[in-house]
């Protein structure tokens, strides 16, 4: 079925740019783009979450809103906000979730954007490189090793990116 929903897509003028989604003359997600590039946003009402830097911009959080409508309500009515907790994310987990985000797309994790929220961490020495190596050798992944380079999946990559994932994480 996945396979026939990328071919059904591309034959009306889709184009596959992540896992799920497709787009026509390049109108991509800028919503769901920014959980796969890296950007903060703000989870607003019941069951919403987020990922922010905190308001000095020192730690970045992963924020859960309350869940139940009526208890979310009730919070915000009583103290200003319906937050329910606001997680802090060590450097590892943001490196982490720069991959599997950013693997989910077509285009992948740039070298310069994984540095930029890393704190000038470099990708490849995040990656397991020998199997990168090995995977892009089977053609499921591209690995571009110039300032411009990164890592991305190719299409044949993208529909087993989750057996990829825990093979090129350290």
């Amino acid at each position: 079925m996945y396979e026939y929903n990328i071919e059904m897509a591309g034959s009306h003028g889709f184009v596959h740019y992540e896992v799920s989604n497709f787009a026509r003359n390049q109108r991509i997600s800028k919503h769901n783009n920014s959980y796969w590039e890296g950007l903060d946003y703000i989870g607003i009402g019941p069951g919403a979450h987020g990922r922010i830097y905190d308001s000095q911009g020192i730690t970045r959080q992963r924020t859960f809103r309350i869940a139940s409508p009526e208890g979310w309500m009730k919070q915000c009515e009583q103290v200003g906000h319906g937050l329910r907790k606001a997680v802090e994310l060590s450097i590892g987990e943001i490196k982490e979730e720069l991959v599997l985000f950013g693997l989910r797309t077509t285009s992948g994790i740039s070298k310069s954007r994984f540095s930029f929220y890393s704190n000038g961490d470099s990708l490849s020495e995040f990656l397991n490189m020998e199997q990168v190596n090995i995977l892009a050798e089977a053609g499921l992944l591209v690995w571009t090793d110039d300032d411009a380079g990164g890592l991305r999946p190719t299409e044949e990559g993208l529909k087993v990116i989750d057996s990829i994932l825990p093979r090129i994480l350290s």
